[in-house]
């Protein structure tokens, strides 16, 4: 078939360039994957290094807080200790009144002298 001259292929023909063409230029893109795919993959290495690092650091900083949280913890322990002995003498001291007003009546007797009954 011809136009003004100019051979016209038939359809199928055209399809088959068309597709050679396309296949040509997926083949091109193929060939470069590799190179994109490693340059990619060192992007993601390094990015997940310093990931790898800064989870390195916050588990020492855990490690670190844990440490000092159980010495805290050993420090309560001691100073709840110390306030069940301070407990233990303000109970004493809460008597100590009742014997203080006792004690005017306990000196007269341990000297003889016989209190004199309140008005």
């Amino acid at each position: 078939m011809r136009h003004g001259g100019v051979p016209i292929p038939p359809i199928e023909r055209y399809l088959q360039f068309l597709t050679l063409e396309q296949l040509g230029k997926g083949r091109e893109e193929v060939l470069r994957l590799p190179e994109f795919v490693g340059k990619s993959l060192e992007e993601i290495t390094t990015a997940l290094k310093g990931i790898d690092d800064k989870f390195g650091d916050s588990l020492k900083r855990f490690h670190t807080i844990g440490d000092s949280m159980e010495e805290t913890n050993k420090k309560l322990a001691s100073v709840d200790g110390k306030l069940s002995g301070i407990d233990e003498k303000l109970d004493g001291i809460s008597s100590l009144p009742d014997k203080i007003d006792a004690l005017p009546e306990r000196i007269a007797e341990a000297i003889g002298v016989k209190k004199k009954p309140s008005d």
